[in-house]
């Protein structure tokens, strides 16, 4: 029962949807595993949210992107891609790995749960160990990767709090597939998870960097060592008295405006709150099978790589020289096609129709451009389209006579 566990699982079977089985021998499959995402969006519209933590809540957004990435629905597609970057979907937590990370005050990816300006105290007596009660705690001002204390090092009490550990890899394993589909990638919509991923697993894309958490630059003043015992910040909340000599003097937030930090006045790479722990490694349980081959399928499966593209895997399709179909109707003559000449429909069996059309779509539902005919095919061809974005996302209608086609497509690398 457990979401880590549950998190693993479904991201396995979706891996392993990725084979050489054809189209029909993945179906069943593939139905299942949407319908666990249709079961989590109906769950959403009902505004009910799953939050965030340890492990216990992750594996619903997989599913739900999932589900959203194979569903031909344009407005399901964009209601869920807009999710990661909803700030009420956010403040309410209503998936962990939306809500876990967040991009810092730096410009780095960041993992930690959120906690308001109003729970600061809290976050200050998690920094170390002997006061931790909770190891997934962000940092409030956006400088390190959490968790609070349980990544302090601390001879007498190495605190076992240290929840990215169990987090990290059901985030880390739901990047990976993103980044070897990229229709998964676009409904997710939330690049930081990529971002966090490549860098705290290898250090992809981070320049003298080869994996670990984040702990400096920082500009925050560090634990004052007169307080290291008998100080509590979090007692603020109840007895209004932290117990502490230098806190909120010396470290901790601002007393006048706690949005602000003490700072430590110093070398933001030797002198913040655990800048001795930038780069140490995590041993992240429960990734996917799969990842084993991160080293050979993270490149090729990055654009700006030369190894780019993976065969089969990470290109978008280049729609400017495919000229096989794109749907096939079972049992029907009907195809539709993308080739050099431009965007077509046409009737194998030669029947006339009277009503043919064409339109391309804007994701946003805007009409770029539009062909009416009759007969057995009809032509739009590209010159006759307006100026098309490369890589783009685009939605493409066919109608001949009462059948309705629609297919989402990439204008080409």
């Amino acid at each position: 029962p457990y979401g880590a566990d549950q998190s693993k699982e479904y991201l396995t079977n979706v891996s392993q949807l990725f084979g050489l089985e054809t189209e029909e021998e993945k179906r069943p499959g593939t139905y299942s595993l949407m319908q666990r995402g249709i079961d989590i969006y109906a769950i959403y519209m009902m505004r009910i949210p799953f939050k965030s933590g340890a492990g216990q809540f992750l594996g619903k957004k997989p599913a739900l992107t999932f589900f959203a990435a194979m569903y031909d629905d344009i407005e399901v597609l964009n209601e869920v891609r807009r999710i990661a970057s909803n700030p009420e979907d956010i403040a309410l937590n209503f998936f962990q790995e939306d809500a876990q990370i967040s991009v810092g005050a730096g410009g780095i990816a960041l993992w930690g749960d959120p906690n308001g300006f109003d729970r600061v105290h809290l976050y200050f007596s998690r920094l170390y160990p002997r006061l931790d009660r909770q190891g997934a705690a962000r940092d409030p001002y956006g400088y390190i990767d959490g968790p609070a204390g349980g990544i302090f090092p601390d001879e007498n009490n190495r605190s076992d709090r240290n929840y990215m550990s169990t987090a990290g890899g059901g985030i880390i394993s739901y990047a990976f597939l993103q980044n070897l589909m990229p229709w998964y990638a676009y409904a997710a919509g939330d690049p930081e998870v990529i971002e966090w991923s490549d860098r705290v697993f290898k250090g992809y894309g981070v320049d003298n960097f080869d994996g670990g958490i984040w702990t400096k630059p920082d500009p925050v003043a560090p634990l004052d060592p007169v307080d290291f015992e008998g100080c509590f910040p979090d007692k603020l909340y109840s007895t209004g008295n932290s117990e502490c000599s230098n806190y909120m003097k010396t470290w901790g937030p601002n007393p006048d405006n706690l949005t602000e930090f003490i700072p430590h006045n110093g070398d933001p790479m030797t002198d913040g709150r655990m800048t001795e722990l930038h780069g140490t490694k995590i041993q992240f349980n429960r990734l996917i099978p799969v990842i084993r081959y991160w080293d050979e399928l993270r490149p090729c499966s990055d654009p700006n790589n030369p190894s780019y593209p993976c065969e089969g895997l990470g290109a978008s399709p280049n729609l400017l020289s495919v000229d096989t179909p794109i749907v096939v109707e079972e049992n029907s003559a009907i195809e539709t096609l993308i080739t050099d000449e431009g965007i077509s429909i046409v009737d194998r069996s030669e029947s006339s129709h009277n009503i043919i059309s064409i339109k391309l779509y804007s994701l946003t539902g805007s009409l770029i451009a539009e062909k009416k005919g009759n007969g057995a095919g009809l032509t739009l061809e590209w010159d006759e389209t307006s100026n098309l974005a490369r890589n783009e996302v685009y939605i493409i209608q066919f109608d001949m006579d009462n059948q309705r086609f629609v297919n989402k497509i990439v204008v080409g690398y």
